[in-house]
């Protein structure tokens, strides 16, 4: 019902635009005195997967499977309510009192989970590959209401805005370091325009000019208070197109691994700490200099089992143990009902938690003129950040053997023997989660980059053409690593266990330029993540005719292994036409 209300509101709205674009943009404006006006932009994307996927992946998208459909609208309404006189008593000087305000309208239906291939949208295909999250999926592919509101105050050199608001402190563009909103990740075809999720912030800045040799200074802090926000990165429902390769488990042959995952019910915990953070920004001649300190929160979450939350007077776990030993033909097949049998009704309870986060961090941007181009640069230190070390079977086991009441009859049996009955497919592999909060590690972690910026003129057709180049190099270290330690949330294509490498190392190159007056933009980014090895490369063509855009655009990887952040996007080659209209 959801889904069907946003697809319908998208529709009203396209068609008065599209049908009456003057009435539209007419009605919400305040032309004599243009003090408030309505804008707008509608987009509807269609993507496909140019590569079938691996054997490891969830459900199997087929080469030329839709994997989005996704219409999109926004509205922005901006009205400056004028300046008011503030009397101060000549304590303070005297200057007016400047407010606007600013609401942002969104709404977002993706139809691929309607009228997309069996995988997504027909629910016996999803519950065939162990999928089972109806309920998720409606919550996820739709939404409508507001997505960014507040009000702007300015009093000479203060500035305060309250309200729903996105805020950024980084130089760099295509892989941030320094970020204070969370990421929407949950798709690749989620809008740039989207990517950052506003948060309830309080954000103020006070300004100081010719200090010194400094030509400005400036004092910028932040608050989004925990028990009114505490918004994390959007979560990516299990079958959907973005999620990483971990197993592909059907009833005919099921995956060990994703039976587990299967029968586990993940409960995301809620986390109310404050997040705040303050900015000193400097200008001196072409150089800004900025200090950071902030906190906010991490942006992978920690999935820990609870088994506390179990009934364990419906667990038998000496029936189960008889049956296992007694059964010197034990196939992994029989894994689920074995499991079932040992959980009753219920499912193994895997909370996912956020952390607090710390960061110490300094940015850059400097013009040099003698050759016109632009150097940033971002560096940071991120003080205990949690880091996934996934358990074992024989310590589950353990854990599990230790809290049955009905222990004393079996002493003798340790999860180690349970997992040698097991076999080594399952005995020896690593659980995509912790088995207790105590099990978690904390790591610092340092990352830097630089990034450059230059338009080249070359000789094209007895004229000159402009190119504009952006590169950027961005590297990050874990303090204290030790090697197999840090699971990736993802798996090889032979369900091979991966861990986080020591470093990480990206390379980024963008060229765009544009013909015919601007008309045709044509558009190449590349990234290449020294381990694993991997290449991704996005190349789009731009047509921009009045108020009317249309893209066609790819996504292509390829990785010598699924290791590493750009490894697990080697499956998921696709292309994608997209039309828009501004308003």
């Amino acid at each position: 019902m959801r889904a069907r209300k946003g697809a319908g509101l998208l529709l009203i709205i396209a068609l008065s635009v599209f049908c009456f674009p003057n009435f539209a943009g007419a009605l919400l404006s305040d032309k004599k005195a243009g003090k408030w006006n309505l804008m707008g932009r509608i987009k509807s994307q269609a993507s496909f997967r140019t590569t079938d996927t691996p054997d490891n992946n969830q459900v199997p998208i087929e080469k030329g499977d839709m994997t989005s459909q996704r219409n999109l609208l926004f509205l922005d309404f901006k009205h400056d309510l004028g300046e008011f006189n503030v009397p101060t008593g000549g304590l303070l000087p005297d200057a007016p009192l400047q407010i606007e305000y600013f609401l942002q309208l969104r709404a977002f239906y993706d139809g691929v989970y309607d009228y997309g291939p069996d995988v997504f949208s027909d629910e016996e295909t999803r519950e065939w590959y162990g999928l089972s999250n109806g309920d998720e999926i409606d919550d996820f592919k739709s939404d409508v209401g507001l997505f960014m509101g507040y009000v702007d105050l300015t009093w000479s050199d203060f500035f305060l805005r309250l309200g729903r608001q996105k805020l950024a402190w980084g130089e760099m563009g295509f892989i941030s370091i320094v970020d204070i909103c969370p990421q929407d990740n949950s798709s690749l075809d989620v809008d740039v325009l989207e990517r950052y999720i506003p948060l309830d912030m309080v954000r103020a800045n006070l300004a100081f000019q010719d200090v010194g040799p400094i030509a400005s200074l400036s004092i910028e802090g932040f608050f989004v208070p925990g028990k009114i926000d505490n918004t994390t990165g959007e979560r990516v429902p299990m079958g959907t197109p973005l999620i990483p390769p971990t197993y592909r488990n059907t009833p005919d042959n099921p995956d060990p691994i994703g039976t587990l995952v299967q029968f586990s019910d993940l409960i995301e915990d809620d986390i109310e700490s404050d997040r705040y953070g303050v900015k000193v920004g400097s200008l001196v001649g072409d150089l800004e200099l900025n200090f950071m300190y902030y906190r906010v929160y991490s942006t992978m979450l920690m999935p820990t089992l609870d088994l506390d939350r179990m009934n364990w007077d419906d667990i038998d776990m000496n029936q189960f143990i008889e049956d296992l030993l007694s059964d010197p033909d034990f196939d992994l097949e029989d894994l689920p009902a074995i499991l079932e049998g040992i959980l009753g009704d219920q499912k193994l309870p895997v909370i996912e938690t956020y952390d607090d986060v710390e960061t110490f961090a300094t940015s850059f941007n400097y013009l040099i003129n003698s050759i016109d181009m632009v150097v940033r640069g971002e560096a940071a230190l991120f003080k205990d950040v949690p880091k996934l070390t996934g358990g074992s079977i024989p310590d589950l086991f353990d854990e599990i053997l230790v809290r049955d009441p009905l222990l004393p009859p079996l002493d003798g049996i340790t999860g180690e023997d349970i997992a040698g009955y097991l076999g080594s497919d399952l005995g020896e592999a690593a659980l995509p989660f912790s088995l207790s909060a105590d099990e978690i590690k904390k790591y610092d972690v340092w990352e830097w980059g630089i990034g450059l910026d230059k338009n080249i003129s070359v000789d094209f057709i007895n004229s000159k053409k402009e190119i504009m180049l952006m590169f950027e190099y961005m590297q990050s270290k874990i303090m204290d690593w030790e090697p197999e330690t840090l699971l990736l949330p993802w798996n090889g294509p032979n369900g091979e266990t991966l861990y986080e490498n020591e470093y990480l190392t990206n390379f980024s190159l963008l060229a765009r330029t544009d013909y015919l007056n601007g008309f045709l933009t044509p558009q190449i980014l590349v990234f290449y993540e020294v381990e694993p090895k991997a290449w991704s490369f996005i190349p789009s063509l731009l047509l921009m005719k009045g108020a009317f855009m249309f893209e066609i655009s790819g996504f292509f990887t390829t990785a010598a292994t699924y290791d590493g952040l750009k490894g697990n996007l080697d499956c998921k080659d696709e292309i994608k036409f997209a039309i828009s209209y501004s308003f």
